[in-house]
């Protein structure tokens, strides 16, 4: 997410890759996305209860996770990550209500409002998007934030629809936050062979290759809605509840697992 730990100083898995140089090179795996847009996914997060009870299900299902808690200092909030070779899925959770409750406020993002999707009706999840090489503007309007834990003149980038609360909330992060590129992470795997595990699950998947997130929202979706649906990143659907479907390797295999209800995720494989 948007929001992680105000060190990069390799305490975590998710450290071990930041710390690789800035993404400039072709990912892992191609992402299908358009060409008129400068983007891709970088990770997808979504709220679960604190303490991420919730991660259980998806290790039973057979994905890998160290179940490092990964805190936000200054944020209010923690989270564990599942590690793919072009993305991650983080399972989210608000730790420190009150520090979340002021950071919610100078954001202006309805944060705490979306930690409590159950009760509030909001979007659970999130998108995160690195910026392709060479890429110029942005397709959609943003606001930007900065944390003492980030390197100076840098900052992520919040997309303005972000504050539609029955629309995932949508960001772009600077490149030495980003997911490597397939050069880096092959460059890490040679000087640390042990990392492979981390991205070894136990079902066989490796990356993740499209996501479609539905929503009961009524009306017209958001212009950055729309930009990322037409280029083929995150589509958004209409529906009766709220759901991400992750396909992972293109779907090669056929098959799909359910986590709903314990999360509100449906993988196809």
């Amino acid at each position: 997410m948007l929001l992680k730990s105000q060190s990069l100083a390799g305490r975590s898995l998710l450290c071990a890759l930041l710390l690789l140089s800035p993404a400039s090179a072709g990912r892992a795996v191609p992402q299908k996305t358009s060409k008129a847009l400068p983007l891709e996914r970088d990770h997808v997060f979504v709220w679960v209860s604190p303490g991420a009870p919730e991660a259980a299900a998806l290790r039973k299902l057979g994905l890998h996770t160290d179940g490092q808690v990964h805190k936000h200092v200054g944020q209010g909030t923690s989270s564990v990550v599942f590690l793919f070779e072009n993305a991650y899925l983080e399972l989210i959770w608000v730790d420190e209500p009150e520090t979340a409750r002021r950071k919610n406020e100078e954001m202006g993002t309805n944060m705490i409002a979306r930690s409590d999707w159950r009760r509030t009706g909001a979007s659970p999840f999130g998108v995160g998007l690195r910026r392709l090489p060479g890429a110029g503007d942005l397709p959609f309007p943003t606001k930007k934030y900065w944390a003492e834990w980030m390197k100076p003149d840098t900052f992520i980038s919040i997309a303005e629809s972000s504050a539609e609360l029955k629309e995932p909330f949508y960001f772009v992060v600077p490149e030495y936050m980003a997911m490597p590129s397939g050069e880096q992470l092959r460059a890490l795997l040679a000087a640390q062979p042990d990392f492979r595990k981390n991205l070894t699950h136990a079902l066989g998947v490796r990356a993740l290759t499209g996501v479609t997130i539905e929503t009961d929202r009524a009306g017209r979706f958001s212009a950055t809605a729309e930009a990322l649906s037409e280029g083929g990143v995150v589509a958004l659907r209409r529906g009766n509840t709220h759901h991400a479907e992750l396909t992972f390797d293109g779907g090669a295999r056929g098959k799909t697992l359910d986590v709903r209800p314990t999360l509100p995720l449906v993988l196809k494989y």
